[in-house]
């Protein structure tokens, strides 16, 4: 069943999906964390391979015929602080890396008129240069690169010799042909910088998942990319599906309304920008209605003591019910969501409050006699505005209005006619006596941004717009002002 599913992700990743959340980094942001993923990256460079390479030097009688194979890298290194991440705006990331050193062995043997001789070298690259062009794209959700340019300039070079018989070998190498030797150490380092690189970063980006299992809940969550990133100068923004989705039905088509176009970039903002859409916030709910976790049984364990579920007290607001099935018989009330219940983010701002969130849910619900069967159904539309609020350096949520509105009896086994209208102003009045308690119960104390400094974020700010949550981060960066090197 598991590879079922997994097969139709698949088949629905390469559908034109929507993209519910948006990240964007700025190129500070990338420089700034260089240091993590370059040495991950450049670690696998000792695994280069150079072919063996033949060819000749000298005319007539001084004619050498070389050969040198076995070629292996090591001692690799490189400076990061003067490493260089460029985003232009032709959807290309620029690497440039300078301060490259590393160490080449291999061996060699030469054949002329006048002699024979083999032996092993060494070769020193220092102030060497590495400049690379790449593209990202997406591919079954996942991100991938492609280097499309990638140039590897020598500056010094220096030859040892080992193990050769004859000094004037030695003299053969190190004048007439280094020129030779770094032509094509160039090419073919270049070459293969190249393919190993594309290929490391393909291999680990293949690797993450798309679907991430939300802890000690039935969820996962959708980091699939539905298309390749955006880049402009300056900035990269990577979209990613960004739903919710239930772990045994990954359904990645929630019916829900689509979301608005995030492709939004705000001038001299924050490093870090996190754009949240009502999409990603509704597929949390259309997943908990798929499975039912809004359908609810209130018991009398349920309810203060003050009140009674039983035929009798329930007779004040359901006239009919203790005469139709007799008193004090205890009772159960049944409510379920009849659809997805939304929520919609809006732009507002007065004194503390940064927007609003109005929620609506169709609710269905129905009065039990315990061994008797149902009495009544009656639907209704539970309608919610909920402010944000920033205050002293917590963020939290406020509920301003929980109102019951358009109810209606679908059902019903009693003979008294139900004042429905009467029936919401009294469950009305009972919500708006306990919205306190139920802020505090819902929202707590609210979220301290001071606890972003656990994870090095140094400043942070929250905005609410039409259809969205618009967060931003400041990171704060490994200090690089040293010379700081990777080696291999």
């Amino acid at each position: 069943m598991k590879i079922i599913l997994l097969v139709l992700f698949s088949i629905q990743l390469s559908l034109s999906l929507p993209s519910g959340l948006s990240l964007v980094f700025s190129e500070k942001a990338i420089n700034g964390f260089k240091a993590l993923w370059l040495k991950e990256i450049l670690s696998e460079l000792h695994n280069l391979e150079i072919p063996s390479q033949c060819f000749k030097t000298g005319k007539g009688i001084l004619t050498t015929k070389w050969d040198l194979y076995d070629f292996s890298l090591t001692n690799i290194q490189f400076d990061i602080n003067s490493t260089q991440i460029n985003i232009i705006d032709t959807d290309h990331v620029v690497v440039d890396i300078e301060d490259f050193l590393c160490e080449i062995f291999f061996k060699w043997n030469s054949t002329s008129e006048l002699d024979e001789d083999s032996g092993s070298a060494s070769i020193s690259l220092q102030k060497t240069i590495i400049m690379s062009k790449s593209t990202l794209y997406a591919s079954n959700g996942h991100l991938g690169i492609t280097i499309n340019e990638l140039e590897l300039k020598i500056g010094n070079f220096d030859v040892e010799v080992y193990d050769s018989k004859n000094a004037k070998i030695v003299n053969w190498l190190t004048h007439n042909i280094n020129a030779k030797i770094k032509s094509i150490l160039e090419k073919e380092i270049s070459k293969n910088i190249k393919h190993t690189v594309e290929y490391v970063i393909n291999i680990q980006l293949s690797q993450f998942p798309t679907l991430i299992e939300v802890p000690h809940t039935p969820f996962s969550f959708s980091v699939a990319l539905p298309y390749g990133p955006y880049i402009n100068s300056g900035f990269m923004k990577i979209d990613i599906l960004g739903i919710f989705v239930a772990k045994n039905e990954p359904n990645l088509f929630p019916q829900i309304p689509l979301p608005v176009d995030l492709l939004r970039n705000q001038e001299n903002e924050l490093d870090v920008q996190l754009f949240i859409s009502d999409y990603t916030i509704n597929s949390a709910l259309y997943s908990m209605y798929s499975i039912d976790m809004f359908d609810l049984t209130i018991t009398q364990k349920d309810l203060p003591s003050w009140i009674k579920l039983t035929t009798s007290f329930l007779d004040e607001i359901l006239p009919g019910i203790e005469s139709a099935y007799g008193p004090k018989l205890p009772c159960e009330v049944n409510c379920a969501a009849k659809k997805t219940p939304l929520l919609n983010t809006h732009e507002y701002s007065q004194g503390n409050i940064l927007g609003l969130v109005s929620g609506s849910a169709l609710i269905q619900c129905s009065v039990e006699v315990v061994d008797h069967g149902k009495a009544i159904e009656i639907e209704s539309t539970l309608n919610s505005k909920i402010s944000v609020i920033l205050a002293d350096g917590v963020l939290k949520g406020e509920i301003m209005e929980l109102r019951v509105e358009n109810m209606n009896v679908t059902e019903s086994k009693l003979s008294s006619e139900i004042d429905t209208d009467g029936l919401s102003e009294n469950l009305n009045n009972l919500i708006e006596i306990s919205i306190p308690e139920i802020n505090d119960s819902v929202f707590g104390k609210g979220f301290k941004l001071s606890y972003l400094e656990a994870f090095n974020i140094v400043e942070s700010k929250m905005t609410v717009k039409t259809g969205y949550f618009h967060i931003q981060l400041e990171p704060k960066y490994p200090d690089l002002t040293n010379k700081e090197y990777f080696e291999s």
